[in-house]
């Protein structure tokens, strides 16, 4: 591929205006203050061996968007001479910002996530801990090579800034006792049930992305950003935190968490999945500005001989969003436990379809009707109780009352959902009809 013939520019000794009105040299002695602490950083981050704390990447990832806002300013993206060291400079704050998220979860997993920890917890956290270890090696890497280029351009190295040690890095086993008065919150549980409504449509939307597990290289090249991209993670991510706000505003402190474990379990999954979106969000811009296929030239060609971007999609793809969307399904299966501990429990007997009874058409919409409200629903036969959310479980719920030669079939579930399921039956299960407008949100589903 031919590249573009860049601006003839002279640096390291001649004085030459680039045609936008300032002097390059008075560019680059300004940029060697400019430029002080964040290769002061660097320098300490080369000096240090990992683990690094949340507060010495919260370091890193400041001083780099203060410095990557003053090139940026003074357009050297732009600029050929410029142009690559811009790009480490951004490079650094994306992977220091994905580093902060990925240590906060192991700092904090434990103690957020309330049940003891299962074989996939530990596989979670033996993963992350690979994870943590790439962007460390990675930003090992990009701090090498910028320094060496900042010397290229002339900008002097200062002495290595030792890493910070915040007093908050420091941490007692525990919390504080929980003292504080609970809050009262008006129409509490009709907000607690919206609440949880919402995380089961958060994980509906990760989970439709039908990004499998365990890809190989060669298809996670074409995960990002066919199937998922920085703007798709970021629905996801806003959704999520939205869920985390109505939590902290009208279920945290109050009697109502108090009296039911299943929420603090609800909210600690939710925020683990949360920091994980965040994590992937900078990762997948990473890849799609500076590694993917999309933008091709010499800098990113040199940048992907820095960060491997074949193990960056590995612990991106394979790692932090099948991590994100594991725990959104244990919070969906919290939610959906809270929602049944609420339901208003009944029985309604409806008509078995014509002609045929449960196949796979009515059985479906059956199971739809009930996976959209979360709640457990059941067909009653003698003394077996099937679940309605499950598909073959109608199925041959539909064979042994066909055996019986039954005509109706007795449903026990929340009143909600049963209302759902008469609308449902009154049109002949849509055998022969088409969906009503009650339903309208089957359309949706069924497209899935």
């Amino acid at each position: 591929m031919r590249l573009p013939v860049p601006r003839q520019v002279k640096f390291m000794g001649d004085s030459v205006t680039d045609g936008g009105g300032f002097d390059l040299d008075d560019f680059r002695a300004q940029a060697k203050s400019a430029s002080r602490p964040f290769l002061a950083i660097l320098q300490g981050l080369l000096a240090t061996s990992p683990p690094y704390t949340k507060h010495q990447y919260s370091t890193l990832l400041n001083e780099a968007r203060a410095y990557e806002t003053y090139l940026d300013d003074h357009g050297a993206r732009e600029n050929a001479a410029w142009e690559y060291h811009t790009e480490q400079v951004a490079s650094v704050r994306n992977l220091g910002i994905a580093s902060f998220h990925v240590r906060h979860i192991l700092d904090r997993f434990e103690r957020r996530y309330l049940e003891h920890l299962d074989e996939d917890d530990r596989r979670f956290l033996e993963e992350l801990g690979a994870t943590m270890a790439f962007l460390n090696e990675s930003l090992q890497r990009l701090a090498k090579e910028a320094c060496r280029e900042a010397t290229q351009l002339g900008l002097a190295l200062p002495e290595a800034a030792a890493l910070p040690q915040a007093s908050t890095d420091a941490r007692l086993p525990g919390t504080l006792p929980r003292t504080s008065e609970p809050v009262e919150v008006e129409d509490g549980d009709a907000r607690m049930l919206a609440l949880v409504r919402n995380v089961r449509k958060v994980y509906g939307l990760a989970r439709d992305f039908g990004v499998q597990p365990g890809l190989p290289p060669h298809e996670l090249l074409d995960v990002i950003p066919t199937r998922l991209d920085v703007k798709k993670v970021q629905k996801i991510k806003n959704l999520l935190q939205g869920v985390q706000s109505d939590y902290d505003t009208y279920v945290s402190r109050t009697a109502l968490e108090a009296e039911n474990a299943g929420l603090p379990r609800l909210r600690g999954t939710c925020a683990t999945s949360l920091h994980l979106l965040e994590a992937l969000r900078w990762l997948t811009h990473f890849y799609e500005r500076h590694l993917g296929p999309i933008r091709r030239n010499l800098i990113k060609k040199r940048m992907c001989e820095l960060v491997d971007k074949g193990e960056l999609l590995d612990h991106a793809i394979n790692h932090l969003y099948q991590a994100a969307v594991a725990y959104l399904e244990k919070a969906n299966r919290c939610a959906e436990a809270l929602l049944t501990s609420y339901a208003h429990m009944e029985r309604v007997e409806l008509p078995l379809p014509k002609p045929l009874g449960f196949h796979a058409r009515p059985a479906t919409y059956v199971s739809l009707i009930v996976n959209e409200f979360g709640t457990d629903v059941y067909v009653l036969v003698g003394q077996e109780r099937y679940s309605a959310k499950s598909v073959m479980a109608l199925l041959e719920v539909g064979w042994i009352l066909s055996e019986k030669g039954s005509e109706t079939v007795l449903f026990e579930g929340d009143e909600r959902v049963l209302k759902d399921l008469q609308v449902l039956a009154a049109h002949n299960y849509c055998e022969d009809q088409e969906i009503p407008r009650e339903l309208a949100y089957l359309r949706i589903l069924r497209s899935r």
